[in-house]
Formats: C-alpha cells, sequence, structure tokens
C-alpha cells in the first residue's frame, strides 16, 4: 500500500517539530454548511475512493471500520453528488472513537492515491503527512494518544495552506503546508493496520463548513533601522576591504532583517549578555570564521547563533530554509503560521510580518519608509524562513565566484536535485553608487545525507579556482576545506565524505600523473592557449610515450617536455606556459 511504503520512506526523511507556542483558531468567515451525515440512515453518501470496501458497516448512528488483516487500507470519500468541489478553504468536525487496536487515521485532502493528507495515530504519537505526486513534503511526528473506548471530537481547519486540528478543544497541530495548490480535495472517512491489527473505529456527526480568510494577521515585528545613530557608522563585516564607506547603514540589510527576527522571538541578548542590535549580531557573525563571505551574511552560521542561545537561555531555537523564488503562497501561510519571513528583492532584504484581508504583504524595512511590499517595484527573488524547531541544522555549503561552475552529484553520478545555487547580493541602498557587495555564489544542501558527493568544478576559461567547502553538522557547528587549482572547460573532480560528527573529508580526485597532465594539454588546447594544432599533436605524442614509461624514464620526459614548451613557446600563450610548466612540476614531484 502507498502509505505504508511512504511512512517507510519517510523515516530517511523525518522532521520533528516543536509545538507552537501561538495556540489562536485561525481567522475566518463561515460561508455554510456543504455536507453533513450523522450515518442515522446509511454510508449512501460515501462511495471507496481505494483499499478494501468489505470494512465498512453502520452501527448506532456510526461509520464503523473493521480490520482483521495486516497492511490493509479503506478510504471512503463524499460521492460527487453530495460534494461541492468549488470548496476551496474548509472546516472538518466529526466525532471519532478507537474502539479496537492502536492504528488510527484521520485522513483529509483527497485528491487521488497520489496526492493525499492525513494525521496517523500509533504508538502514543502522530504523524501528521502530507503526499503531493507520491512523494512526502510534510512529514511530522510528536506524542499524543488516543484510548480505545472513548468518544473525541476532532476539528481541522484548512485555511490557505494553513492546517489546525484541534481534538476536544484542545489545538494539536498548527502547521503549514509548503506545497499547497488551492485543493484541499475531499474529505474522507480512513481506517489501516500495519503490522499490528486488528483495528476498529467509528465515525459519526461528520460537518464541513465552506470558510474563507477574513482580518488578515499582523505580527508586529519590532522595527530596527540599519541608518539608526545607534549603529550606522559601524563597520559592516570587513567592508573596507571593498567599499570606501563600509557601514551597516550603506549594506547592513540582510544583518537588520535578522536582529528584528530575533527580537520577534525573544532573542533580546547575545550570548556575551549585550542586547540585541543589529550592531551585537554583526560583531557576533565577525567573530565567526563563516558568519560572513565577502559581505552576504551566512544565514546557517546565524541558526548556530540562535541554538547557543538556547543552550544558553533557554530561548526559541530556530530552522533556517530557502525558498526560491517570489512563493507568496508560503509567505501567507508563514504569517497566518505566525511566523514573519525575510524576504529578498534585487539588492536588497526586508522582514514580511502581515497580510491584510486584500492579500497586501506587510513589511518592516530596515532603510526604506515603506510599510507595503508593493511599495518596491522589485520582484521577490527569495524567501527566508525560520521555524522553531529543535531538529537537523545539518547543510553543506559551497562558495565561490561566479565564473566556476559547481555541481554536485552522488556516486552513482546523478546531479542532486536539493542543491540551491543563489547570490544574496546587496546594492548601495543609501547613495545610489551603483556598488554593490562582492559577487559571490552559494550552494547549499540542506539536510545533506551522510556518505560521498562528487563535487565537479568547470569553467569558461583555463584559469585558476578557490572552492570554500563547509560543512556543517546537526548543531550547525562548521568544518571547513579550501579547495584550489586550476580549472578550465574539463571539469576536476574532488570527493566530499560527509558526516554527522565533524568527521567530514575532502580528496581531491585530480592527482597528477602522465594521464592527467595529457587531459590538462588537452585544456589548454580547447581554450586556445596552445595556438597551433601541430604543437598540441608533437607534445601530446610525447605524453603518450611518457605513460607507457618507468619511473625513471618518466623524470626524463618530464624534462624534455619542460624544453618543448620552450621552444614551441611562439605557438604557445603566455597563460598556456604558465600552466603546462606549473603542471610538470607537480608531476615531477610526484613521480
Amino acid at each position: 500500500m502507498k502509505f505504508f511504503i511512504a511512512v517507510i520512506i519517510a523515516i530517511f526523511c523525518l522532521a520533528i517539530c516543536t509545538k507552537s507556542a501561538h495556540a489562536e483558531t485561525l481567522s475566518y468567515k463561515d460561508l455554510g454548511v456543504v455536507f453533513s451525515d450523522d450515518f442515522s440512515h446509511s454510508l449512501d453518501k460515501w462511495e471507496l475512493a481505494r483499499g478494501d470496501p468489505n470494512v465498512w458497516s453502520k452501527t448506532n448512528n456510526l461509520a464503523v471500520a473493521s480490520i482483521a488483516t495486516s497492511n490493509t487500507l479503506s478510504e471512503l470519500v463524499p460521492r460527487d453528488q453530495y460534494w461541492d468541489s468549488s470548496i476551496k478553504n474548509l472546516a472538518f468536525d466529526f466525532d471519532y472513537t478507537p474502539i479496537l487496536g492502536t492504528d488510527r487515521n484521520i485522513g483529509f485532502g483527497y485528491q487521488d492515491p497520489q496526492n493525499w493528507s492525513e494525521i496517523h495515530f500509533t504508538n502514543r504519537e502522530y504523524n501528521l503527512v502530507r503526499v503531493k505526486d507520491g512523494g512526502i513534503v510534510m512529514n511530522i511526528f510528536r506524542p499524543y494518544d488516543l484510548l480505545n473506548g472513548q468518544e473525541y471530537h476532532f476539528k481541522i481547519l484548512l485555511l490557505e495552506g494553513h492546517i489546525q486540528v484541534w481534538l476536544n478543544a484542545e489545538q494539536i497541530v498548527n502547521e503549514v503546508d509548503p506545497s499547497f495548490n488551492h485543493n484541499y480535495g475531499k474529505i474522507t472517512l480512513k481506517a489501516t493496520t500495519g503490522d499490528s491489527y486488528p483495528t476498529k473505529v467509528g465515525f459519526t456527526n461528520v460537518v464541513v463548513h465552506a470558510i474563507a480568510p477574513v482580518d488578515g494577521k499582523r505580527l508586529n515585528v519590532p522595527l530596527f533601522k540599519q541608518n539608526d545613530p545607534l549603529w550606522k557608522n559601524v563597520e559592516y563585516d570587513q567592508a573596507h576591504a571593498w567599499s570606501d564607506k563600509p557601514t551597516i547603514r550603506r549594506w547592513g540589510c540582510a544583518l537588520t532583517s535578522l536582529a528584528m527576527m530575533m527580537k520577534y522571538y525573544s532573542l533580546d541578548k547575545m550570548p556575551d549578555g549585550a542586547a540585541t542590535t543589529p550592531a551585537t549580531l554583526n560583531e557576533w557573525l565577525k567573530s565567526q570564521h563563516d558568519g560572513f563571505f565577502s559581505g552576504a551574511v551566512n544565514w546557517i552560521a546565524f541558526t548556530r547563533l540562535v541554538r547557543i542561545l538556547h543552550e544558553l537561555l533557554g530561548t526559541t531555537k530556530l530552522e533556517y530554509a530557502r525558498i526560491n523564488g517570489p512563493n507568496m503562497s508560503a509567505v501567507k501561510s508563514e504569517i497566518t503560521a505566525d511566523r514573519p519571513v525575510v524576504l529578498q528583492l534585487p539588492g536588497h532584504f526586508l522582514v514580511a510580518d502581515g497580510v491584510l484581508p486584500d492579500n497586501s504583504i506587510l513589511i518592516k524595512d530596515p532603510i526604506y519608509p515603506f510599510s507595503k511590499l508593493s511599495q518596491h517595484k522589485e520582484p521577490v527573488l527569495s524567501v527566508r524562513t525560520f521555524t522553531p524547531s529543535h531538529t537537523d541544522l545539518s547543510y553543506i555549503l559551497l562558495v565561490h565566484q561566479p565564473n566556476l561552475l559547481v555541481k554536485v552529484k552522488d556516486t552513482q553520478g546523478n546531479i542532486l536535485p536539493t542543491l540551491q545555487s543563489f547570490y544574496d547580493e546587496v546594492d548601495d541602498s543609501e547613495d545610489s553608487s551603483g556598488e554593490k557587495t562582492p559577487p559571490l555564489v552559494e550552494d547549499q544542501i540542506a539536510k545533506p545525507a551522510e556518505g560521498k558527493y562528487i563535487v565537479e568544478v568547470s569553467q569558461d576559461t583555463l584559469d585558476a579556482y578557490s572552492l570554500q567547502i563547509v560543512t556543517y553538522d546537526k548543531a550547525a557547528n562548521p568544518t571547513f576545506f579550501t579547495e584550489t587549482g586550476e580549472a578550465g572547460p574539463q571539469s576536476q573532480h574532488m570527493t566530499l565524505d560527509y558526516h554527522y560528527d565533524q568527521t567530514s573529508s575532502v580528496t581531491n580526485q585530480n592527482s597528477m600523473n602522465f594521464t592527467q597532465f595529457r587531459k590538462d594539454l588537452q585544456t589548454a588546447k580547447t581554450v586556445g592557449q596552445i595556438l597551433r594544432m601541430s604543437t598540441f599533436l608533437r607534445l601530446d605524442r610525447i605524453v603518450a610515450f611518457a605513460e607507457k614509461a618507468t619511473s625513471e624514464e618518466q623524470k626524463r620526459y618530464v624534462g624534455l617536455l619542460k624544453i618543448l614548451v620552450k621552444r614551441y613557446s611562439a605557438f604557445i600563450s603566455v597563460a598556456g606556459e604558465i600552466f603546462l610548466n606549473k603542471k610538470l612540476d607537480q608531476l615531477a614531484k610526484m613521480i
């Protein structure tokens, strides 16, 4: 069954989140009852969506599912003639009685066997699962126990991607579905067994209301300004290296936005006891080897700071994630869940902390006098979310110049689909000088699996490169690697062996020998550093002989090739001559 396969897969992508501190009911307008059934007559309003049809019966105003075999699923949905498919948001109320066994399911959002949601109660916990196109996109475990023979009243609110579940007037779920596509599908009556069986459950008093959002949401994030006189002239990062006006006032929009997020979550002090401000956050990030990358705030280092504060003061721990593109549905859903977000615009960062009934986004801008996102004319490039969580902060981060193309593959040669590449460039927002922070590309992989990865680097022209690799354990503690060398159109390879316990390693696979030198010779020809084909062919022929020679003979071949490179210098560029001689020097040391 797909559910059981999904749960097995889910073990490898487990995400355990703390319960939200905000236990309010979503604000909505009731549009009226659109479906109801108290099972006083029959099950005629329902039809089988999937599984065994013979497990269902009507007993004493209950729709009862009784399953006596393992690994069995049965799910009923309202018939089309009783269901309004135009429903966008809904409130789903019903009474539920677990009668026998330990395996209990509350289903909703059913579209087809590849798209559905459920809360699965078993072993004194529940698992909130969302499956989209056959893959798990939400998978949250929390402790909760249901007792057999006791009737429970459930209320499920599904509103613009926000999921709230109330059980006997206690809120047990307050989450945002990141994959919400404005289609909640149908409610379901669902029963399953896994290895534990039999199971017997009863449903009654099902009522579904269509609902719509009303009042909007304002989170009132405290406002910091990067041009505040208290810190506007403080040097931002090490900005004197690339700007003659290296101040927070000029470059501190992302920094100031993060300080606002800290204040919202009551992270009022830094580890040294100083009050949280853009200036004190700047100092802490500067004290970390990975706090900034040439003017770009490292968001992963920020999660380490929050984890340290949690350990020192018991404050909230935040898990960072980046959503690419202008995902306004995610922005609204996060705000509805009481979680402000940081938005990236071209050259600028700000905080979004409110949604009005007309869907306008309210903002706290660290430099401009704007209160609505619509006052900015630039598009949103990305959304940075911060979820109160005590889970996995692990990452792999690669930092390099834009001209270097970096690919990360698994050991089967497949490019990782979870790799995100982005610029966090900031413009001068004060003087309109056109100055920007240095261009830098960050490639990040969130929650990577332990094991080996192949890192490939290449660039259009043969030149030196530098690649910084930072691996983070589950507590966001970093391990640093700097890989340098020459690369051109032909990829250079290295192996990253990633582990959660800070024992990761990087091994360069391009060991120098005559076979590798022959590839370097081909690269020099490809990029135009060897100007004549006849020169390349003569050198390549000598290298081919050297590949098969003894080590003593190979030493002489190195000397011969150095002589030939000099002799043919009229047909080799200056850069090519330097490159080939450097490679021959490396080769001489390896023989």
